[in-house]
């Protein structure tokens, strides 16, 4: 009888502390999304001079400013996106194709 009572104690405090476990995980969580900031996701990038130039050097963004009438400083920052995002998807086919080896 004892031995019976001991297993249905057992077995309620491991629902209990599975309960506890996944109710902190859900919690845990979701103080992760209310407290996401964009600086969590920010990069810092040096601007050289010869980065500079080459934006500038290139006839497709000298023309959008010219003839579009887009700020210099926007049509950079796209410029910049472009370049990230290219290496970015190379790096990752990259990685696949290694992967397939």
């Amino acid at each position: 009888m004892v031995s019976c009572i001991f297993c249905v104690v057992c077995v309620i405090y491991s629902l209990v502390i599975y309960y506890l476990k996944a109710n902190t995980n859900i919690q845990v969580v979701k103080y992760d999304l209310d407290t996401v900031t964009a600086g969590d996701y920010t990069v810092e990038i040096e601007i050289t001079d010869k980065m500079l130039q080459t934006f500038r050097d290139d006839p497709v963004w000298k023309d959008r400013i010219k003839d579009k009438g887009d700020a210099f400083a926007l049509c950079f920052k796209k410029y910049l996106m472009l370049k990230i995002e290219k290496k970015m998807f190379e790096c990752k086919t990259n990685r696949i194709q290694w992967l397939k080896k």
